[in-house]
């Protein structure tokens, strides 16, 4: 039997009672630390999981702007749309039933350049 039982229920003056005082806070802290390293990792963990969740939606959004700009690249890059570029800054107006009007300005020899090398780089 314990030594409780045999004995009445005084305080107790021998030198047991700090032996089982220190081991029952060194079971409190046995079972308290782990409790403290699990707590620690899981936000850990679940601050790794917000910046992963965080760089994915980047990531996505970038894709998205990645996507729009390929698009308006093909568009700006089809024959139609780089004559009709290549018109405008030459200033010719053309239209079916007209010939080229050419637009009476003082640059219109470097926007005929720039616009025949819009052409001919298309080719």
């Amino acid at each position: 039997m314990s030594r409780i039982a045999n004995r009445p229920l005084t305080k107790a003056t021998d030198p047991h009672r700090f032996t089982d005082l220190a081991q029952v806070l060194g079971a409190i802290l046995l079972l308290l630390v782990p409790a403290f390293f699990y707590a620690a990792q899981r936000a850990d963990s679940l601050e790794a999981s917000q910046r992963v969740g965080d760089l994915e939606s980047e990531l996505l959004a970038i894709q998205q702007e990645r996507e729009f700009i390929e698009l308006d690249l093909q568009r700006l890059l089809e024959p139609r749309s780089l004559t009709e570029r290549a018109q405008r800054l030459a200033g010719l107006s053309a239209s079916d039933t007209q010939p080229a009007v050419l637009a009476p300005e003082s640059d219109f020899g470097e926007r005929v350049l720039l616009a025949s090398e819009l052409v001919d780089g298309n080719r």
